[in-house]
């Protein structure tokens, strides 16, 4: 079994492993924005609203992490798993609902960005 020193050195890379969904998700919906402006209620407005809720994401959740981390003390693995399976479960979710809207809000859309 690894020592603790080895797994820390190994952190990047359960890391890395972790984020690359997240990335193919974003790529796929930013480059499918075209199709998205033309078929959802926000049409041009969609793009800001999604680098929003990007930016959003990204100021709650990386504080958020880092609080579960110190305060659940889970293994580097057991936050790589969950990011994967949070970015498969947004682009499953993307992939079903992606044209439905509720009020006027792409609904399915924000959740993919946000879980991503």
């Amino acid at each position: 079994m690894p020592s603790s020193f080895q797994l820390d050195r190994l952190t990047p890379f359960f890391m890395l492993l972790g984020l690359g969904p997240s990335w193919m998700l974003l790529d796929g919906v930013f480059s499918e924005l075209a199709i998205f402006d033309r078929t959802q209620p926000e049409g041009l407005a969609l793009a800001t609203y999604l680098t929003a809720v990007s930016a959003l994401a990204n100021t709650i959740v990386v504080p958020g992490h880092a609080a579960a981390q110190r305060r659940l003390k889970c293994k580097s693995r057991t936050w790589v798993g969950a990011a994967v399976y949070a970015s498969v479960a947004a682009a499953v979710t993307l992939a079903l609902f992606w044209d439905y809207s509720v009020g006027g809000a792409s609904l399915a859309l924000y959740a993919a960005v946000f879980l991503a």
